[in-house]
Parts: C-alpha cells; structure tokens; sequence
C-alpha cells in the first residue's frame, strides 16, 4: 500500500502521511477504571466488518494509482469502525480520558474551536481551514487517508487522523473472535501531549513522526509549541533560501482560511522573537521582507499570495510584524556588533511613503492591543519627510 506525498500547503512544501508504528498491547490493563474498563468491553465489536473493510483498505491509494479498477474510497463507515477501535487501544496503554471541561479547553487554545457550536458528535478540522460539522460538509473525501485531517470526537473525547484499520486490529480468526489490539504510538502521543502536555509524547512526536508534528502547525493552525515552530520554520527557511525567496516565510504566519478570514498565528511570532539574536536575526528579516512584498507595488515580479489580503488586513499584518521587528531592532541595532542584517529603517516608516494613512489607521484600531506599537509609531513620521540637510 503506497502512501505518497501530500500536498499540504499550497506553494509551500510536501508533507507526507506517514505509517503508524505500532506493536501489540493486551486486551487488558490493570491501570484501566473498573467501570471504563467494563463500557470497553462491550462495544460491539464486529469483526467480519472490520475483516472486510480491512481487505478494503488494501486498495487505497495516495498518488501512484497501480489499479483505479480496484482503488477503494474510504467512507464514514471506515471511521465509525476505526474510532471504538482507538478508543480501546488508549486504554489498554493506560491512556487516561481527560474530562470534557479539560478537552474542550485544550481544543479551543489549541485549534480555535469551541466544540460547544455543535451537537454534533464529530467535528473535522481541514488545512487552514475553520472546523466543519462531519454531517454538513464534505471537503474531496471526508475520509481519505491520504490528506491531512483531524478528527475531533466529542463523545470519546479523542483527537485523531484516519488510521487504517490494520494499524488498530490484528484479527488471527473472525469465527472464533480472536483478535488483538494494537497501540498506537502516533495517536496515543497526540492525545498525551496536547491535553496533558506530557513530554515524553512531544519528543515521540518530534523524532518519530516529524512529518505529521509538522501539519500541527501547518495544516491546523498549532503555534502553541515552541519546539514544532522551531522545527517548522527552520525548514522552510532553508527551503526558501535554496529559492531565493525567504520572504515566503511569512504565509506560515499570516494565512486565511476557506471562510476568508485571516489568522494570525501570534505563537509563531513569539517564537521568531525568541530565536533572534545579535547574530542571527534570520527568520525575524523574512517576515519583516514579507510585509514588504505583500503592501509595497515596487516589486515587479508578481506576489499571487498577497492579493488575497484586503488594505486592512495588510495594514494589520505590518502592524503585527513591526510589534515583533521593532523592539529587538532597537535592542540589537545600539552597539550593531553583531552579525544580523538589518534594515536602516522599520517597516513603518518605509512604507508611509505609499500609504500616508497607514499610521493612522493603525492607530485607530487601538494598536490591535499588541504592546509595543504605541511607543514606535510616536517617533515614526507618517507620511515620513526627509530631514533638511540644511
């Protein structure tokens, strides 16, 4: 079964779904609550449907396609089968099922969803898109296995990808019902980590499935990690640089999804913020160049990514990144002994030269609440005047 290369932002980089590593756990654990332990126990497990599905499965393809006769498209029935399956695999690794209070919290800081806006029982988040009620809407397949998706289910209180149904069961013989369950180390380490924060389950994540870490942020919005930015950022910065097109750097910051509205994923910044120095101000000048190419018409080659934003939406985004540039400009550029690149004015005060109103503006959204703008725009001109030589 081929798993190939998913295109997961577009312009940006190839991300693939990865395998699940697994290895087989007893259909039993002594850490396991009597009571939960009992409710697992009995789910209906129907193994001559899982058998089926299983053999279906087989015919799923990502890319490559070595027979369309034979290729198989998954359906909901492969993700109502897979999630008793996970359900049992978490407690027989002696996973524990955080309350609803935790979930839900845990998901609205993580993704920016309030489960609450739906009673529905699954919510499915899409890349750099607002989540979407399963029922409701249908984005190419709901349930391919080879596009990044999450799964947010309500009632068990997990978070998860599709995972084929052979990485969740081993079934030695349907007639006699005997099977084993398999864990999961992919989504057993996402569940720790995001509503336990337990680090263990972060460096797994890290080291042992790099790709999928790396969609957390990219895909869904995840910037609350300073490790998976970092991780990120220093790849697509050395992916820009062979390109000559750092600046690029900036739509991992400043994105919209399918409703047209724009994200700003303030975790990313702070960790920019954090990774500069005297020596190295890298990632923090190709966002600073990105604000550039998407408000400044002295570029003449085209910038497609910048016509999906509004004036306003540009007025904000040079708002964010001066907020972010200015105070470490100002706290390296004294002694300037470093290494770093910097540019002799800020963002600012370059650009009010093509728009007189930017300063203002900004000004009449109340700095959008970021700390450090009021102190800069009051020592910056706008529009900016050159001072008289004589």
């Amino acid at each position: 079964m081929k798993k190939n290369i998913l295109l997961c932002l577009v312009l940006m980089i190839l991300f693939s779904c990865q395998g699940q590593e697994n290895k087989i756990v007893k259909n039993t654990n002594s850490r396991i609550n009597d009571t939960l332990q009992n409710k697992l126990n009995m789910i209906n497990i129907d193994l001559k449907k899982i058998e089926k599905h299983i053999k279906l499965q087989m015919n799923v393809t990502c890319g490559d396609v070595f027979d369309p006769a034979q290729e198989y498209t998954p359906t909901k029935e492969d993700l109502d089968l897979m999630l008793p399956l996970l359900e049992k695999s978490l407690f027989n690794s002696g996973y524990k099922i955080p309350d609803y209070s935790l979930f839900k919290q845990k998901i609205q800081e993580g993704f920016g969803v309030n489960i609450d806006k739906t009673k529905e029982d699954i919510i499915i988040l899409y890349y750099n898109d607002s989540y979407n009620v399963l029922n409701d809407y249908v984005y190419g397949n709901t349930y391919n296995f080879c596009m990044s998706n999450l799964f947010i289910d309500k009632k068990r209180r997990i978070i998860t990808p599709m995972i084929f149904l052979s990485d969740l069961i081993r079934i030695n013989d349907s007639k006699t019902d005997n099977y084993a369950i398999k864990q999961n180390l992919k989504v057993l380490s996402l569940n720790k980590y995001l509503f336990y924060e337990d680090k263990a389950s972060l460096t797994y994540l890290l080291s042992r499935d790099t790709d999928f870490t790396k969609e957390l942020l990219i895909c869904f919005g995840y910037d609350r990690e300073e490790k998976i930015n970092q991780l990120v950022l220093e790849e697509l910065y050395n992916m820009y640089s062979t390109l000559g097109e750092n600046y690029k750097l900036g739509e991992v910051v400043f994105v919209k999804n399918k409703k047209g509205e724009m994200k700003i994923h303030e975790g990313v910044l702070k960790t920019i913020a954090n990774n500069t120095s005297e020596n190295n101000n890298d990632w923090l000048y190709a966002i600073n160049q990105f604000g550039y190419r998407i408000y400044s018409k002295n570029y003449k080659e085209e910038y497609e990514y910048k016509n999906q934003f509004t004036l306003e939406e540009k007025r904000k985004i040079v708002a964010y990144i001066l907020n972010t540039y200015a105070p470490l400009y100002h706290k390296y550029i004294v002694k300037h002994e470093g290494k770093a690149n910097w540019d002799p004015g800020s963002i600012l005060e370059n650009l009010c030269a093509e728009d007189n109103k930017l300063k203002d503006y900004i000004i009449s959204q109340k700095y959008y609440g970021l700390p450090n703008l009021k102190a800069e725009l009051a020592m910056t001109p706008c529009p900016w005047e050159p001072v008289d030589p004589d």
